[in-house]
């Protein structure tokens, strides 16, 4: 039998874990920008930083998304019509020959690969964890007709939901309708997973009936929990995340600030140099702590059997839903069950060599 893991044991699973830091020229490169934006005066820069700075989200995924949110509207900023049409309102052009390059143009072209190099890291982190927690559904489930169908609904919610971005942005939406859009989307899966592992009664029932097993109503269940297994992952691992999502908002800011308000900066021609500096200095970090954190995460025990669970606990067990008790040879054990009005009770036993298992639902 396996059961779905605790914070507990979580906690205990990585107590020796230690987060990477952040380099010292990425702490300096984040100083760099905070201050060039302070830099900028005036009742329009405060207004546009009023508008663009945003609350940290707790989650992982969803600190994943600001970055990729930032990255994309400064690359849409640095597009080549964009960015020319930009710098020649500001008449930041080189002496020299009609036609001549800005110098300004010239530093920021290098910042685009930058940026989709931290794009491409955070959608890899997402995309493999979409498929990590597949397959431990894929794993729970019965090997039959029941897992393909399951697979095929899913599928084709993913498709359609990746259909729905593709046609926002033919139409020509932007890029923060693109990212409501898929936040949406997540929090359409979260609802739905709460929904299923929150099941009671007779509904509960026809789920266990077709074959899915009580530790996966478990894990849906406690998944997004404030104090269930996945706050554990938050605590350690979100912070670092935070300062990322962090960063990138600055630098899109401060990109912002530069293109818009140049004139309220008293040192505008050394902001395209931090802006280059900084690009290099998150696709690094990015880079980096999103592979140590794929590491974390393939080597996490989801569900463990409850020998394993005592043996890390140094105690009996302590998991939502399952218990092991020993009943001797004609005694009785009761076990009370409360029930909400209107529901039904249904059980199920199971045989496993001298063990039986009893469930209740």
């Amino acid at each position: 039998m396996l059961v779905t893991i605790t914070r507990e044991v979580l906690k205990e699973h990585y107590k020796d874990v230690v987060n990477p830091e952040a380099g010292s020229e990425y702490t300096a490169v984040s100083k760099q920008v905070q201050d060039a934006i302070d830099g900028f005066s005036g009742e329009a820069c405060s207004d546009l930083r009023n508008t663009m700075l945003q609350e940290i989200p707790k989650r992982i995924d969803d600190n994943l998304l600001v970055c990729r949110e930032n990255c994309e509207e400064i690359m849409k900023l640095l597009d080549d019509d964009t960015l020319d049409a930009a710098l020649d309102a500001m008449r930041l052009t080189e002496d020299g020959p009609a036609g001549a390059p800005p110098k300004f143009a010239f530093m920021l072209s290098s910042v685009r690969g930058k940026l989709q190099e931290t794009i491409d890291q955070c959608e890899k982190y997402q995309n493999s964890n979409s498929q990590r927690v597949k397959g431990l559904v894929d794993n729970l489930l019965p090997n039959d007709f029941r897992a393909r169908l399951f697979k095929a609904q899913t599928d084709r919610s993913e498709a359609a939901r990746k259909a729905e971005v593709e046609a926002l942005i033919k139409r020509g939406g932007s890029v923060k309708e693109k990212f409501e859009m898929i936040r949406k989307h997540q929090n359409a899966r979260r609802e739905r997973l709460a929904m299923i592992g929150n099941m009671q009664g007779v509904y509960k029932s026809m789920l266990t009936a077709v074959g899915v097993p009580e530790s996966l109503l478990s894990f849906v269940k406690t998944l997004n929990d404030e104090n269930g297994p996945i706050e554990e992952l938050r605590q350690r691992f979100v912070p670092s995340l935070q300062d990322l999502a962090s960063f990138a908002m600055n630098l899109h800011l401060l990109s912002k600030l530069f293109f818009q308000q140049t004139p309220a900066s008293a040192d505008a021609e050394s902001i395209p140099g931090i802006i280059v500096q900084a690009a290099r200095q998150m696709a690094t970090r990015a880079a980096a702590y999103l592979e140590f954190l794929e590491t974390q995460m393939s080597n996490a025990p989801w569900f463990i059997s409850p020998a394993q669970i005592k043996s890390m606990q140094g105690k009996d067990l302590n998991c939502e839903g399952a218990i092991s008790v020993e009943i001797g040879a004609g005694n009785v054990y009761d076990v009370e069950v409360e029930l909400e009005s209107g529901s039904q009770l249904c059980w199920q036993f199971n045989v496993n060599s001298k063990d039986i298992g009893f469930s209740v639902g």
